[in-house]
């Protein structure tokens, strides 16, 4: 009997043993599951100083704010507390007026700075707005009050209404700030007010944001003004464009005057793309950088090179002018990144992982092409979808392969045109191919109707 009792005793330690250290364990990956979850959010503050990198977690938020702009039909929100404030991805078109406190519950993500994506906005009670700061133009362009209620004071050049769909109207002003131009939606649709005001000298309150690449890189500025009552006139002019006595065309150029003090900059970056007396790319990592130019001395591609020049922004690029560029001789290739058509043409600020100007591989199906004296132009088609390729060659050349012989390392340079899916160009440098880059990043396309391309974007 003592045998079998020591064995059921046996039995029962084990079990318990088990079960103990079954019950430690799973303790144990609780706290770590806890550890690892990231904690909800509190506050606007913690929020604004995330990172980035933090913010692409998809941190959960329960904050409270105070709405400083919304359009409820395109879902647009900004909301303020104390000196901190945010974009709001709204999860419906619910109309919220500035000065509404709420209560935004959501997630985190990465953009030109971290944004919420709201799964909730909950209207708590009407209050007071924050505090309106004066902005200069050289704040706004450093992004220092990034989605903060400003005011600024510039002289309207254009107005027009920009429609968002048959119901909704606002207004587009292009304005002119003490140190660059700048950009202005107003939520009306008296566009005659508006017209009676060019050329005068306003004040303008509203939201301080940007104007993005598609690399959510800040290529302007734009404020979000609630109603036509946030701008006031400061000075009037005693002409309108209406009165003006007609110039002739080819005069016109007289009445220009610019005070530009637009610093030098340098940049540097590997070569990926050159034509001379007109551009040259530098690529360094993923940001790359289009440089006008009037040099025509040797550059190789793949060398390391410093530029320096003068930042310009227009349609949403950034672009150095009156470029000077200094080749280092050191090699410093780029591996081209493999990219799809719709990674070409398509972006969204929820996705920043656009191409503009960078080295990228792709390929397509040729279904034209074309040689003209100065360049050969291809028609491919990938994933039912038309783009072009062009490879520039010197005028007088005459040694110039045939088209289907030419390994295409090519310079894309992206432009979004007035269609669905936008349009896509590629342009390839007319300098020796064999000279370009190591033969690994370059896929000749000889006599295959199925091409490859090595592609600086």
């Amino acid at each position: 009997m003592k045998g079998v009792e020591w064995a059921q005793t046996g039995r029962l330690q084990s079990f318990l043993i088990h079960n103990l250290i079954s019950a430690a364990v799973f303790a144990v990956t609780l706290n770590v599951a806890a550890a690892a979850a990231p904690s909800t959010l509190t506050s606007l503050l913690a929020v604004h100083s995330l990172s980035n990198s933090q913010a692409s977690q998809a941190v959960p938020v329960a904050i409270e704010a105070t709405v400083v702009y919304s359009r409820g039909y395109q879902r647009l929100l900004f909301v303020q507390d104390a000196d901190a404030a945010l974009f709001v991805s709204s999860p419906t078109n619910a109309e919220l007026l500035p000065g509404d406190r709420v209560l935004v519950q959501g997630i985190t993500q990465q953009s030109f700075r971290p944004i919420v994506i709201a799964s909730a906005v909950t209207l708590l009670h009407h209050g007071s707005l924050p505090k309106v700061i004066p902005a200069t133009f050289d704040e706004l362009i450093r992004a220092q009050y990034d989605c903060r209620l400003v005011t600024v004071r510039a002289k309207v050049r254009a107005a027009d209404l920009v429609s968002s769909s048959a119901s909704n109207q606002s207004a587009r002003l292009q304005l002119l700030m003490d140190g660059g131009h700048i950009e202005a939606n107003v939520d009306t649709e008296d566009l005659g007010t508006l017209k009676s005001i060019l050329d005068d000298e306003v004040e303008l309150t509203g939201i301080a944001a940007g104007r993005f690449d598609d690399k959510m890189q800040q290529t302007g500025v734009v404020l979000y003004v609630s109603k036509l009552a946030d701008i006031k006139i400061i000075e009037r002019t005693n002409s309108r464009f209406w009165s003006l006595s007609v110039t002739p065309m080819d005069q016109i150029v007289a009445a220009s005057y610019v005070k530009d003090l637009t610093k030098r900059v340098q940049v540097r970056g590997t070569i990926t793309y050159y034509e001379p007396g007109s551009a040259v790319v530098l690529q360094e990592g993923s940001k790359s950088l289009w440089i006008s130019t009037q040099t025509r001395k040797p550059l190789r591609l793949g060398n390391h090179a410093v530029a320096s020049g003068f930042p310009n922004a227009h349609n949403r690029l950034v672009t150095l002018t009156d470029g000077e560029i200094q080749d280092t001789d050191i090699r410093w290739p780029i591996i081209p990144q493999r990219a799809t058509w719709q990674e070409l043409a398509l972006w969204s600020s929820s996705k920043p992982n656009g191409h503009r100007n960078d080295l990228v591989s792709t390929e397509g199906q040729i279904v034209e092409e074309v040689r003209m004296a100065s360049q050969d132009e291809y028609v491919l088609s990938a994933d039912g979808r038309l783009f072009n390729a062009i490879f520039r060659h010197p005028r007088t050349a005459s040694d110039i392969p045939s088209m289907r012989q030419i390994p295409l390392s090519l310079a894309r340079k992206m432009s979004k045109r007035a269609t669905p899916s936008g349009s896509t160009t590629l342009i390839c440098s007319g300098i020796d191919p064999q000279r370009t880059f190591p033969a690994e990043s370059v896929t000749a396309a000889k006599n295959s109707t199925r091409s490859g391309f090595s592609v600086c974007v």
